[in-house]
């Protein structure tokens, strides 16, 4: 599921597999600053895993993470309803699984194409800590003798950089009176440094990350 909104002057914008809220009020005009929490729940590797030289190296237990948001945004650059927007999201695991630290800078630019759809287009990079990258990346001499791949000590650093294009339509032709819409979302993504070199990415996966998805969505 994706929320983006507005409850009182709490701003609700979508992260990957959670969200974060904008505590900060608003002027009318000109560019406004941004902060507040934000979380999200991370399964990788925690279950379904379908290739079977990863899954017996084992299953990993889920993460939550929390933390915050900080950015900038600057409506009204190109037409009266686009904006533009620098973000970076810190947050750490209190789940006890990765334990680590995730910092994710992102810059994303909005606006209607037309009184019946808009799009999104986000941009961003993924650094993480050596406890992140030790758990999800490193191949431990038990993790090798289970699975059969070799020795992999990971450490931090940039993990991936992507982008992803949301576009949204409107089904009655007006974005302005809420109602029904459908919307398309697709997105690329590289994993960098050891996340590319780790023997799960190099030996049994691929460093080129891609996604799409078809939704439907309701605004009020």
């Amino acid at each position: 599921p994706l929320v983006q909104g507005k409850i009182g002057p709490v701003r609700i914008t979508p992260r990957a597999a959670g969200a974060a809220f904008d505590v900060l009020p608003k002027p009318e005009s000109g560019p406004n600053l941004a902060f507040g929490p934000t979380f999200r729940f991370r399964s990788d590797r925690s279950s379904r895993i379908v290739d079977p030289v990863v899954a017996a190296a084992g299953e990993l237990d889920s993460a939550f993470e929390i933390g915050a948001t900080a950015g900038v945004g600057f409506p009204a650059l190109l037409n009266p309803y686009d904006n533009l927007s620098l973000s970076v999201d810190t947050r750490w695991d209190v789940a006890g699984a990765h334990d680590g630290m995730v910092v994710e800078p992102g810059i994303t630019y909005f606006t209607p194409v037309s009184r019946s759809a808009a799009v999104s287009l986000g941009i961003g990079a993924q650094f993480v800590d050596d406890n992140f990258a030790d758990y999800y990346f490193s191949v431990s001499p038990a993790q090798s003798a289970a699975s059969g791949l070799p020795v992999f000590q990971a450490e931090g650093g940039l993990r991936s950089l992507g982008a992803t294009l949301i576009t949204g339509v409107d089904l009655d032709g007006d974005l302005a009176n809420g109602g029904l819409s459908v919307f398309v979302v697709g997105g690329y993504s590289r994993l960098m440094n050891d996340a590319a070199d780790t023997p799960y990415t190099s030996l049994r996966g691929s460093a080129d990350q891609a996604f799409g998805a078809v939704g439907l969505g309701y605004t009020f």
